[in-house]
């Protein structure tokens, strides 16, 4: 996993808010809460109803610990941090407050309340603690039940909340959206089966968000290093094709009448080269080579105007980044992902095949 820089003391996140003596708004800097115990940990996760600028300072202060518990160099400050975390939750389940319950309860008041920097900063830091926690056994039990925690009635329903917002809130969305993705794959997707059964929240205007992407200018791509909301939705789209059971691959390809299948496809020569690996690899491995997926379900996915935007990434050109590897244009010679998925299709659907050509070089009819 690549490794991320900690946030300074000159860091925006290490502000916090004081009421000056005519009553406004002023900015501070302040240091981070260091974390010493299993209380300290406690006194920051603990609900509290004033929520406010001191809310979201004490989720950034907890988001700074999981960011040097997963990242930092000093193996000691790792090792030493997963110690912390594992006594703060077990005596959080030692209190019957299992999988971050107090976390919950303040993401479901920032939804009350209408605080979207809170609402948004706790779904972050939810993620961050399922992304930390996953590669570390100890914490198996814990993220499993906090996934369930998320996704029972109630609180399942905060995704709809966030999922709902107008597309310019991307800074609502895109939180959401990473979070969920974070609870279908935890543990090997262990809670993959009761995200699909929650799909009326876990997949609500899937298919709109699918196209929402950031304003660009003299044809820019999608920068990879930037994710939009179309790049978080395609992920979290990716994690349950990855996870799923073949009979709830079918039905998440053909939501909203076919209308989601169909979003994921529309303007791929505006996708980032990353994004556009995985979607073709994804494809090729867990839908296009799946046994048990319903061959009418593959026809509906790859239907003419799939095959015309796949065709079309022929003619793909990539802006190159010298600060990426660089990756050649997606044609079927020179990427050998495209090159597959294609020839999976027709093996999948043969029938198919004259109809790329068609659109693949519509001269050679004319040619006889």
């Amino acid at each position: 996993m690549a490794k991320r820089q900690f946030e300074r003391e000159d860091s925006p996140y290490t502000r916090r808010q004081k009421r000056s003596e005519n009553g406004n708004d002023v900015s501070v800097q302040v240091p981070p809460k260091e974390i010493h115990s299993w209380k300290d940990l406690q006194q920051l996760l603990a609900f509290d109803q004033q929520g406010g600028a001191q809310a979201r300072q004490n989720i950034q202060d907890f988001k700074n610990f999981l960011d040097a518990t997963a990242y930092s160099d000093d193996a000691g400050v790792k090792a030493s941090n997963r110690s912390l975390l594992q006594e703060y939750l077990g005596q959080q389940r030692l209190q019957a407050s299992n999988g971050l319950a107090d976390l919950v309860r303040s993401w479901s008041f920032a939804a009350q309340s209408n605080d979207e920097r809170l609402f948004s900063a706790i779904a972050a830091v939810l993620a961050l603690f399922l992304k930390t926690t996953s590669f570390h056994l100890e914490f198996r039990e814990h993220g499993n039940q906090l996934c369930r925690n998320l996704l029972e009635e109630d609180s399942s329903r905060l995704f709809e909340r966030g999922l709902s917002a107008s597309r310019a809130k991307e800074h609502v969305i895109s939180p959401c959206l990473r979070l969920l993705t974070e609870v279908v794959a935890y543990d090997g997707g262990a809670a993959a089966k009761l995200v699909w059964h929650r799909r009326d929240v876990a997949f609500h205007r899937l298919e709109t968000l699918l196209m929402t992407r950031k304003e660009r200018f003299d044809n820019q791509k999608q920068s990879s290093r930037k994710p939009s909301v179309r790049d978080n939705a395609l992920r979290y789209l990716f994690a349950n094709l990855k996870l799923q059971n073949s009979m709830a691959k079918a039905g998440i390809l053909t939501l909203a009448h076919g209308k989601l299948a169909r979003a994921i496809f529309q303007g791929l020569g505006e996708d980032s080269p990353a994004i556009l690996n995985e979607l073709l690899s994804v494809f090729k491995k867990y839908i296009i080579a799946d046994a048990d997926l319903p061959r009418n379900v593959k026809r509906g996915v790859f239907r003419d105007e799939t095959l015309a935007r796949i065709a079309a990434l022929y003619h793909y050109e990539e802006e190159l980044d010298p600060t990426e590897p660089q990756l050649s244009g997606l044609r079927p010679y020179a990427n050998i992902l495209e090159e597959q998925l294609i020839l999976a299709v027709f093996k999948a659907a043969p029938d198919a095949l004259v109809d790329y050509f068609k659109m693949k070089n519509p001269s050679l009819l004319s040619q006889n």
